[in-house]
C-alpha cells in the first residue's frame, strides 16, 4: 500500500468529512474516479493518425482564407 500525501486543505477537509475513517470508500471512490478519468470515451487513434488529422484540419483552415 502507498500514502498519497494531498497538500490541499480544501481537499483534506472534503475528504475527511465525506469519508472519516471509511478507507475502504475512499479507495473505491478513488479507483472509480481514476478509471473514468482514463476512459474519455473517444476511441484511441494512433499517433500517426493524430497528425494526419491535424494536417487536414489545417488544410481546410487555410483554404477558407
Amino acid at each position: 500500500m502507498q500514502t498519497i500525501r494531498i497538500d490541499n486543505p480544501e481537499a483534506e477537509k472534503f475528504i475527511a468529512s465525506r469519508y472519516g475513517s471509511d478507507t475502504k470508500s475512499l479507495v473505491d471512490d478513488f479507483i472509480k474516479f481514476i478509471k473514468l478519468s482514463l476512459d474519455d470515451g473517444y476511441p484511441a487513434i494512433s499517433k500517426e493518425e493524430a497528425k494526419s488529422r491535424v494536417a487536414k484540419s489545417l488544410q481546410t483552415v487555410r483554404a477558407e482564407l
